[in-house]
């Protein structure tokens, strides 16, 4: 399987920068990878090491079966007599220190560069250049998708970045808690030339009230900047259209529970916009076949 350090950094990447996907991608390297997530457990980030997929055959036991009672974000399927399991890189972080299931946590890290060197477990992996494979909306949306696991049942996942999206739409995404989730950060990234959504039905005088009201905002977060007030702070005046990008990981029975909210008539505008370009994407690249059309 490929190394995932590539595919955690570039979703941590996501969180800090404002930098053209293309541009984040160009950075990587195993030394820098190395160093960013060496950062990120020194600091607590886990939740980023959820971009991290990983895939394991064994036989079933009843040791297998209590280690899903336990650690409930563990999939599985059997297959010609054997088990397929499938989780991510903050799950086998969390069993590491769990003398029981140690072993298979180090079996599930031996895929990561990174991860298997700072725990001495074997390194199974291969690195891989990403390449993006983009999908574009008519309204503006952007979908990169940068990795693709193909497993059986519905184990595959797939991590993409959505571009072009309101903060109003990734706080609807981001309910779905079966997916893992990494945006862009309000409190680090300097929101002063970022674009805001503007809703198809707002034309003319309604559109002019729109900008005037947002660009107000962003003119006072400016100078509560320049004032020394944190962005952290400063970002309170900002309206929910400002865009906003978002990194999103999710096998095949996370997808179809999103597509089945979000495409129905009653899902708003933008994020059936995003959906239709996620529907696009998984049958082209062969991920799932969708049936609630």
């Amino acid at each position: 399987m490929r190394d995932p350090d590539t595919i955690i950094s570039i979703c941590a990447r996501v969180s800090r920068s404002k930098k053209p996907v293309e541009e984040i991608l160009m950075e990587m390297n195993p030394y820098y990878e190395e160093k960013l997530l060496e950062s990120l457990i020194t600091m607590g980030h886990l939740s980023v090491f959820e971009h991290g997929r990983f895939l394991l055959r064994k036989e079933l036991s009843e040791r297998y079966i209590r280690m899903f009672a336990r650690y409930r974000y563990l999939d599985w399927c059997e297959e010609s007599g054997e088990i397929v399991i499938s989780g991510n890189m903050r799950t086998a972080l969390e069993m590491i220190s769990d003398p029981n299931y140690r072993d298979i946590a180090l079996e599930f890290l031996s895929i990561s560069r990174f991860l298997s060197k700072k725990f001495g477990a074997e390194y199974k992996g291969i690195r891989e250049k990403v390449s993006l494979r983009t999908y574009s909306s008519p309204l503006g949306v952007k979908l990169h998708v940068i990795d693709l696991i193909k497993a059986p049942a519905d184990l595959s996942s797939v991590t993409f970045i959505v571009e072009g999206i309101s903060r109003v739409t990734s706080h609807q995404l981001v309910r779905h808690r079966s997916m893992s989730f990494t945006q862009q950060s309000q409190r680090f990234v300097d929101l002063s030339n970022l674009s805001f959504i503007k809703p198809p039905s707002m034309e003319g005088k309604a559109a002019e009230l729109y900008f005037d009201a947002v660009n107000r905002s962003l003119d006072v977060y400016k100078k509560l900047v320049e004032m020394g007030i944190k962005k952290e702070d400063a970002r309170y005046i900002i309206p929910q259209g400002i865009s906003t990008r978002i990194a999103v990981t999710a096998t095949v029975s996370a997808l179809k529970n999103f597509l089945n909210l979000r495409l129905d008539k009653s899902a708003q505008w933008e994020i059936r916009e995003m959906a239709n370009l996620v529907l696009k994407a998984a049958e082209e690249l062969s991920l799932m076949k969708y049936t609630n059309k």
